[in-house]
């Protein structure tokens, strides 16, 4: 717990933010009548609404998958907290922390949240945001918070289980907008920013403070810190850049997973397309639309600058390579033949794509689909073929290594298959699991030291995380059914994977590595599965 000698700087308001526009609102005399005038608030609100945390469920039910926990017990408390779009809606009930499973940040970044106060009996309990949380399940929880009061005042905290130590105790700023009984309800936009060791507090745009990140947590969950019997109103919780240097300047993306676009498969209706899903602006959209009866678009792989995705089609009996823009455009034709042609995997610099293809093999000779690993200049289309003895499925490649001189690839041993890594300057193949079980699917985590693989037997499929070598291992998934596929998050925190409970319908999630959080990032009554991070663009 930090001790107290922690530097801190205090930074007086010097202006007044604006007042929001709905100041003719009065307070009704029942909650309901707060309910209806709150919506048509919304309305409003709707339209200047910024990028926040993924929405779901239906207007005016409980958010799925968030958690409502009680700061003093640590436990669950019932509590009006519901769906009100744009945004959420807290009634009354004690005070609790809300947060969703995945609002998780670390390193540098910024968060950033817009509430606005209602009128109620008692106004005079704090609300604001949490960050660096964690132990949420046990009694040693620990987080930072930043509250306002509709007293004028802010404070930050540290807490760590029941004990609360005040870095910064209750002080005045005159940016924070009060709100009177008679007044419609009041805006107050809090904003925390983590760079380079400095811990800036702002309340409506102003710095209210800074501290030292010596002793103090910032890496963890983030959330809501909301006072009892408060009626508040949220159209933005977001996680993102630093906010620029006074003076101006570039700001550093940090990535999370409240801001994170994803690409996936989905099926519909027998066919298959590629969607793009938006977490930030709650929005999926479809990418390419070669689905057919006899087939579609699968296997998409995003480029490492973000700005393009390859994917094989399926036509009838026929599989062949594209590569189309990620903002959208017409496919192009990277690699045509009348072989089978899948697996597509960037290069690091964006200029070849490794594949497997069963050219020059007839299905079933060698096994169910013979063939070798090659890699196509994307720009000349020019075709080299980079393994030596033939593989026996199409399995193939599943990446290349951030410095450019390995693969990982699947190769069957006897009856089932094992990950391999290939060394592209002598084409030297070194195999990385031996076990019963059915590995493949193996990706390299982004600092280079890990890589993760599923592990199927015939009850089911896990992710598993190993070092470089193969060697320790650990799954990191559990439950029924079967986890495929799985991809590194761009800091390295999360792998998201295919999942099926009864082995039909699929879903994409996500698992924490360091505690086994999993959340749902696209899951429908549809099929979804071969999910991949969009990196940031800079």
């Amino acid at each position: 717990m930090p001790d107290g000698t922690l530097a801190g700087r205090l930074t007086p308001g010097i202006r007044k933010a604006p007042r929001s526009p709905f100041m003719n609102w009065k307070r009704g005399s029942s909650e309901r009548f707060c309910l209806v005038i709150a919506g048509l608030v919304l309305v409003a609100l709707a339209a200047t609404a910024t990028a926040t945390l993924a929405q779901s469920g239906g207007n005016m039910e409980r958010p799925p998958h968030w958690q409502v926990l009680h700061p003093d017990r640590n436990e669950a408390v019932e509590r009006r907290f519901v769906v009100m779009r744009p945004g959420w809606h807290i009634f009354a009930g004690p005070g609790a922390l809300l947060r969703e499973p995945g609002s998780f940040a670390s390193g540098n970044f910024s968060v950033t949240s817009k509430m606005f106060l209602f009128p109620t009996p008692d106004m005079g309990t704090p609300y604001g945001l949490f960050l660096g949380g964690s132990e949420f399940e046990g009694e040693s929880s620990t987080y930072v918070s930043f509250q306002v009061r509709n007293d004028g005042r802010f404070r930050v905290a540290h807490h760590a289980g029941e004990q609360v130590h005040e870095l910064i105790p209750w002080t005045e700023h005159a940016d924070i907008v009060p709100l009177r009984p008679t007044d419609g309800p009041v805006e107050n936009r809090l904003a925390v920013d983590v760079q380079d060791g400095v811990v800036s507090f702002f309340i409506n745009d102003a710095v209210a403070a800074e501290l030292s990140d010596a002793g103090l947590t910032t890496d963890g969950a983030i959330g809501l810190a909301i006072g009892g019997d408060l009626s508040l109103h949220v159209t933005e919780l977001m996680i993102g850049p630093n906010r620029p240097a006074a003076g101006g300047g570039d700001p550093t993306l940090a990535w999370s997973m409240d801001r994170a676009r994803i690409l996936f498969t989905g099926s519909r209706d027998g066919t298959s397309d590629l969607y793009v899903l938006d977490r930030a602006a709650g929005t999926t959209r479809r990418l390419t639309a070669m689905g057919t009866p006899e087939g579609g678009a699968n296997g998409g792989q995003v480029s490492p600058d973000g700005s393009s995705v390859a994917f094989q089609v399926r036509r009838g009996s026929n599989y062949d390579l594209y590569v189309m823009d990620l903002a959208g455009g017409r496919p192009r034709s990277v690699v045509q033949h009348a072989a089978y042609d899948v697996n597509p995997v960037w290069s690091p610099d964006g200029r070849r794509l490794a594949f497997m293809s069963t050219r020059g093999f007839e299905p079933g000779v060698l096994g169910p689909f013979p063939g070798h690993i090659y890699a196509v200049d994307v720009a000349q289309r020019t075709v080299d073929q980079l393994t030596a003895a033939p593989l026996t499925s199409a399995l193939g490649p599943s990446d290349w290594s951030a410095d450019g001189a390995s693969i990982l690839f699947a190769r069957m041993v006897g009856e089932r298959p094992d990950v391999f890594v290939m060394d592209l300057a002598t084409g030297l193949e070194s195999q990385l699991t031996r076990s019963t079980l059915s590995n493949y699917s193996a990706t390299f985590s982004h600092s280079g030291d890990r890589i993760a693989f599923h592990s199927e037997s015939d009850d089911g499929a896990q992710i598993v995380v190993s070092d470089l070598g193969g060697d320790n291992q650990r799954r990191v998934t559990s439950g029924p059914g079967f986890r495929y596929s799985p991809r590194w998050s761009p800091d390295d925190r999360w792998l998201m994977f295919s999942a099926s409970d009864d082995g039909k319908q699929y879903d994409i999630r996500a698992v924490r590595i360091e505690d086994g959080t999993v959340v749902d990032l696209v899951s429908t009554p549809e099929d979804e599965r071969e999910g991949r991070w969009i990196p940031a663009l800079p």
